[in-house]
């Protein structure tokens, strides 16, 4: 069952083991669990505006994936609105979280990564030229739909595109931020696990492919591309 109350959902983070995040004086972590590979099993607070304080999200060994439970305000009943736990769908990422928790709750991309505090500690693009000559490079056997969404990402980061790839919302004419690329790199992440999208999982990856590389965390735009293989001694006679 997603998305509902199981039986597990309850006992899976007991509030007192939650770790609080704003117990210390200062500004809330937007990254504290952006290396979220590195700590093994972990429960966190889910400090969503407009949703209740016992909201959370983590993993641990007994669970598939990554979870999640959703109070709305002002509710202090046990049973969490939401349960999120791997079913029909798989929260493989927390992206996958990141998708799911923005399409219920209505908020930003960009709010939710910084509730579960996955937000890149120090997000960087590319220059703007880089992106622009990138639109034109599109190896030969690349699937179409794979291109679509790389030019669609590109496109976005430059100003020409009104709508967000990843949460396919209509955006401002402001040009993105790096911490908006980010955001939309865990949605678009999120939508290529998703089996309600798998019509569409090429162009997502494309424009997944295209924000990553934009982030300065991969040198190579498209990662099919295969590099020259090295050179091998020719066998003896």
């Amino acid at each position: 069952m997603d998305d509902w109350y199981t039986p597990r959902a309850c006992h899976l983070c007991p509030w007192s083991e939650i770790e609080r995040d704003l117990r210390d004086d200062g500004p809330h972590d937007h990254s504290r669990h952006f290396d979220f590979g590195a700590r093994g099993g972990f429960i966190a607070p889910l400090d969503l505006p407009g949703w209740g304080w016992q909201s959370y999200w983590g993993m641990n060994e007994r669970e598939v994936g990554f979870f999640a439970a959703l109070w709305h305000q002002r509710r202090f009943c046990p049973v969490p609105d939401f349960a999120l736990v791997s079913g029909r769908r798989y929260y493989k990422y927390p992206g996958c979280l990141t998708l799911r928790i923005v399409e219920i709750t209505g908020l930003s991309s960009l709010k939710v990564v910084r509730a579960m505090a996955i937000a890149d500690p120090d997000p960087t693009l590319r220059a703007d030229d880089e992106l622009t000559v990138a639109l034109d490079d599109h190896p030969p056997h690349s699937a179409p739909d794979f291109q679509r969404g790389v030019v669609d990402g590109l496109r976005w980061l430059l100003g020409t595109n009104r709508k967000a790839p990843g949460s396919q919302k209509r955006w401002p004419r402001s040009r993105p931020r790096p911490e908006h690329a980010d955001a939309e790199e865990h949605m678009l992440l999120g939508r290529t696990m998703d089996r309600d999208h798998i019509d569409q999982q090429g162009y997502y990856s494309g424009a997944e492919c295209a924000l990553w590389w934009a982030l300065e965390r991969d040198d190579e735009l498209y990662p099919s591309r295969a590099r020259p293989p090295e050179a091998q001694d020719a066998p003896e006679a």
